[in-house]
């Protein structure tokens, strides 16, 4: 509660691309819904983002209509500016943070437009400081508190400009992990009001669909699953050529890619290649993909540097072996040889796939891994945050 009611949060959200940020938002929506909040969306995004909130129940407002598409010159901008930035961090010329500002101009218009009928009196937003920020600074003007959750590392073209502006209009930040927070505070955010917060994770609901059965397998076949979106970032090809060295030696065993995206060519090519059509499949996108992971024997997460990810903590609380590298967020999920299994390069990973294809590793670790999730990510983290965002919206220094 404030002083003048209860409290009114306003997402902001701007993501094409429905994923485990995406969930986040929605379970940290929910949960302010259960205590009390007033909840919104504001999405910049038309497409399947805005519609999965609706879908969901969430209050949601888009900026531009169903259908818009953004005009060719905005994205020519964006992409310079984006150019320009890859090879600048700084980004220290006036004239191209100004230009910068073009593309979002007229979103930021729009926003402006919402704040002032919806009068939130705390605006949050959800992905990163560096694109968020003049968006910050518009509800900063209108005495808005204001919320940058960290949902992602930052990207190589984040301006000190934009974070310096960010440091100045933001009252809150929030990290998804350690790892997070700190590479953000070495590219230029500041240091103070700035929290870890673990994303909420609950044991996901299994469903009686198999997985096996899915995919034309018999129930015998032994499965080791990777769930996420084919990005070359994300680094699945790592799975399929690791998997490949071990296949023939145990030709019970298959290797699951749920998911889609521009990287599955390259995937298709790297199964042909090592001849194992039959051996790695690749699933396609599964609406509550979660559900499955209790099915499969080993999870594998081959991203490198990953800022929390959610998939490993589900797989850990439905009871899957977890593999992932040892950076990163995950690094501070996954205890090695006590909750799970790390490894550092395509080498190592073998070494360790090879054991838990085997069973060589402890009988605990599942349950391990298990408990450990359920407090790193347990309803503290949820409470913590709640707490957090009714004193942002008690006491922000714009209001």
């Amino acid at each position: 509660m404030t002083a003048h009611g209860p409290v009114s949060v306003m997402f902001f959200h701007r993501a094409r691309v429905y994923g485990g940020a995406e969930v986040s938002l929605s379970t940290n929506a929910f949960d302010f819904v259960s205590r009390g909040f007033e909840v919104s969306v504001v999405c910049a995004c038309d497409g399947v983002v805005p519609t999965r909130f609706e879908e969901a129940g969430l209050t949601v407002h888009r900026l531009f209509p169903r259908g818009h598409r953004r005009r060719r010159e905005r994205r020519f901008i964006g992409r310079l500016i984006e150019s320009f930035e890859c090879r600048s961090k700084s980004s220290s010329h006036a004239w191209m943070l100004r230009l910068g500002e073009l593309p979002v101009r007229a979103e930021r218009r729009l926003l402006l437009r919402v704040l002032a009928q919806a009068r939130p009196n705390v605006f949050y937003a959800n992905m990163a400081a560096s694109g968020d920020a003049p968006f910050l600074r518009a509800a900063a003007g209108l005495g808005t508190a204001t919320i940058s959750h960290q949902r992602v590392t930052p990207p190589v073209f984040a301006g000190r400009r934009l974070l310096q502006e960010a440091n100045g209009d933001c009252d809150l930040f929030v990290s998804n992990s350690q790892w997070t927070r700190s590479e953000w505070i070495r590219a230029g955010l500041r240091a103070d009001r700035h929290e870890v917060i673990y994303n909420a994770i609950a044991r996901p609901h299994p469903t009686s669909e198999s997985l096996r059965g899915r995919l034309g397998l018999p129930t015998s076949a032994k499965l080791i699953v990777s769930v996420g979106r084919l990005d070359p970032q994300k680094d699945f090809a790592r799975g399929v050529r690791v998997f490949s060295r071990i296949a023939a030696r145990y030709p019970d065993w298959h290797y699951v890619v749920i998911g889609e995206g521009e990287a599955r060519v390259e995937l298709e090519r790297l199964r042909s290649a090592s001849d194992l059509r039959d051996r790695v499949h690749l699933a396609g996108e599964v609406k509550n993909a979660a559900s499955f992971l209790s099915q499969a024997e080993v999870f594998l997460h081959p991203t490198t540097e990953e800022h929390f990810g959610r998939v490993v903590a589900e797989a850990m609380l439905a009871g899957t072996l977890a593999i992932g590298h040892a950076s990163g967020g995950v690094k501070e999920m996954v205890e090695h040889e006590r909750t799970g299994l790390l490894f550092e390069d395509d080498a190592s990973l073998e070494r360790v796939l090879d054991r838990a294809v085997r069973g060589s590793v402890a009988e605990d670790m599942r349950e391990n891994a298990a408990r450990a999730i359920a407090d790193l990510c347990g309803p503290a983290n949820a409470e913590r945050l709640a707490s957090l965002v009714a004193m942002a919206a008690a006491t922000s220094r714009h209001g």
